[in-house]
């Protein structure tokens, strides 16, 4: 066995650093809270290559005392508590004296600071978490930390690192949840492209609302305000028209704190229920007030998450509160089952992916249907534009494949019941894969299209089956011409929060590439020109916002390269039939003509199941035959 030995002070703190400095935005985390526990009212955060070349925070706060200064770069080292017992009744945002040895452990940093009180101040050079130069010098009042090279000495940690937008984007929705929970703060970021985002610190949360979410926001806010039991509760809630595709906007201040907290989560998301399409979270801004003594917010080492001695009563009076002011606000009018997505017999993950953006096509449905005349000739064009098939082919009632025995078909209809589809995704090899002779029968629960074939039934999820052929369609329209752009006749304009608007500016030339024109459009708006011609002519303000807001969501998970495709599969679903539509027989057999003749029959874009099959041997047994 090896000898216990101590560690060397390096190595300790590097190991502690790994706890609390995980990446840049850490390091602004724990920068910025100690300019605000040090009474800062104007905290300026400049950063280059998303925080991994540097990081700079300046703040007008107390400052360092001289004779203090290298003792505050030191392991365990605080003004903030003194006794186990402070622990319990913070009134800080930071409290456990690792952040700033963390930090310097890990990277090249240099300090100024300087006390109001003091004649000058004092500048450190720190590398590795060794001093290696003290200056006196004539500073302001405050203090400002330059950190460079963060994980130099520790390159197992730097690779693991996200590219540099993805790291920029956390740093700038840090700062905006630090502006948001303290309004009488003048923050500012700046990147090597410029300002980020400003918010005018005059103490009124509504204001920094406007200048980082923009107007649009600002005009659908729903104040809440009240105060019951041992919970007290300001802020500010969301018109359920404006949506967006994540629990990014969801913001939560726990006694001034940005917290994460699943019973805050579920209060609002419960209360909003089904006045959001499916996938849809709301934009909340609130304030939880309550005795310190029933949060814990020493649980997560980067204090990020909080934890409520009495959480279910916090969830169920938020619950209650935020359903009582939403009916008065805005009404009981809530989405119908096929808008959110509850579909029976779908898991919710699938319903959600299912339903991205439906409001406006159903309204269109609901026009159509009300006239099966002329008004449904003209859905079919609609819903088929981009393939042209013979009429007779359309018309006929059975199907034939000239080159496949009746009997034939893929492995996806073997004899094995209805779960065999799960894990099929590959598409068939050959010709010889597809159906024989089928007859549409009609429509099951203006869910399924029903076919009877040579031994047994087919039940075509009508949704899957039209976004298999609206995204071939698609694939084929874009091919070798995937930059054709078509111009909208009032350009739109984007109110983004500062992350996502620079989410939109490091993807500008893949989404150039796809047929987008976005330009700057003053300080925090950007503006939408032109998009790709494969979306629709009729496509609405709300139609492309809800694309940009899928774009937004899938640019933080996936490669660039990938974006085009997503953006195909996203408008072939908007697109597609949806369920509750009742089709004619007409379009039901060109949905089943289409469908066999796509580049995978069986599967939509999103992998899910077209096709389920009940042969007559299953359905005999069910009846003991």
């Amino acid at each position: 066995m090896a000898r216990i030995q101590k560690l060397t002070k390096q190595v300790a703190n590097q190991i502690s650093a790994g706890e609390v400095i995980e990446r840049p935005a850490s390091v602004v985390k724990e920068l910025v809270e100690n300019s605000v526990d040090a009474g800062a009212d104007k905290i300026e955060v400049s950063i280059s290559q998303g925080g991994k070349e540097f990081v700079r925070v300046r703040d007008n706060g107390q400052g360092i005392a001289s004779s203090e200064i290298e003792l505050a770069f030191s392991r365990y080292a605080t003004s903030k508590i003194s006794s186990i017992d402070d622990i319990y009744s913070l009134t800080t945002l930071g409290f456990r004296g690792e952040a700033l040895a963390s930090i310097a452990a890990v990277s090249r940093m240099e300090v100024k600071s300087r006390q109001e009180t003091e004649d000058s101040g004092v500048r450190l050079e720190i590398e590795g978490g060794e001093v290696i130069s003290r200056e006196r010098a004539g500073l302001p009042a405050g203090t400002e930390i330059t950190v460079r090279d963060l994980f130099f000495n520790t390159p197992a940690r730097y690779k693991y690192l996200k590219k540099t937008s993805t790291e920029a984007s956390r740093i700038s929705r840090l700062i905006t949840s630090l502006a948001l929970a303290r309004p009488e703060i003048n923050f500012t970021l700046e990147n090597q492209r410029g300002e980020v985002l400003s918010t005018p610190g005059r103490g009124n949360l509504e204001d920094n609302i406007y200048s980082l979410y923009g107007e649009e926001v600002y005009d659908n806010l729903i104040t809440l305000n009240f105060s019951r039991e041992f919970l007290q509760v300001s802020g500010y809630l969301i018109n359920p028209r404006q949506h967006r595709s994540s629990r990014q906007h969801e913001y939560f201040f726990v006694n001034g704190r940005p917290v994460k907290n699943r019973f805050l989560r579920m209060a609002v998301e419960e209360a909003y229920g089904t006045r959001l399409p499916a996938g849809k979270y709301p934009l909340v801004f609130l304030n939880i007030n309550l005795n310190p003594i029933l949060v814990d917010v020493n649980i997560h080492p980067t204090k990020k998450e909080v934890k409520f001695s009495r959480g279910e009563s916090v969830k169920d009076i938020l619950q209650q509160e935020i359903t009582q002011k939403l009916k008065k606000s805005t009404g009981y009018q809530e989405f119908s089952e096929a808008e959110t997505g509850n579909y029976s017999g779908r898991d919710d993950h699938s319903a959600r992916k299912d339903t991205f953006s439906q409001e406006k096509d159903r309204a269109r449905d609901r026009t159509q249907n009300k006239d099966k005349g002329s008004a449904g000739n003209d859905r079919q064009q609609h819903l088929f534009s981009g393939r042209d098939l013979d009429r007779q082919q359309i018309e006929a009632v059975s199907y034939q494949s000239s080159d496949t025995p009746s009997n034939s078909e893929s492995a996806l209809f073997k004899e094995s019941g209805t779960s065999q589809e799960s894990n099929q995704e590959s598409p068939p090899k050959s010709d010889s894969s597809l159906p024989g002779d089928y007859q549409v029968l009609g429509q099951l629960h203006n869910l399924f299209i029903l076919l009877e074939t040579g031994d047994g039934l087919l039940l075509v999820d009508q949704h899957n089956a039209h976004e298999r052929i609206i995204y071939d369609n698609l694939c084929r329209e874009i091919e070798g011409k995937s930059n054709d752009s078509r111009l909208l006749l009032t350009p739109l304009p984007l109110d983004l929060s500062p992350q996502e608007k620079e989410i939109i500016l490091d993807i500008k030339p893949e989404l150039k590439d796809m047929g987008f024109s976005i330009e700057e459009f003053g300080p925090s708006s950007l503006m939408l020109s032109a998009v790709p011609v494969f979306l629709e002519e009729e496509s609405g303000r709300e139609n492309l916002l809800d694309i940009i807001n899928q774009i937004l969501e899938k640019a933080r998970i996936i490669d660039k390269h990938e974006l085009n495709e997503e953006i195909l599969i996203y408008s072939a679903c908007r697109q597609a039939v949806k369920e509750g539509v009742s089709l004619s027989m007409a379009e039901m057999r060109r949905i089943s003509a289409e469908l066999f003749q796509t580049s995978n029959p069986y599967r939509c874009p999103h992998h899910r199941p077209i096709v389920i099959r009940l042969s007559l041997d299953q359905l005999k047994k069910k009846v003991d035959r």
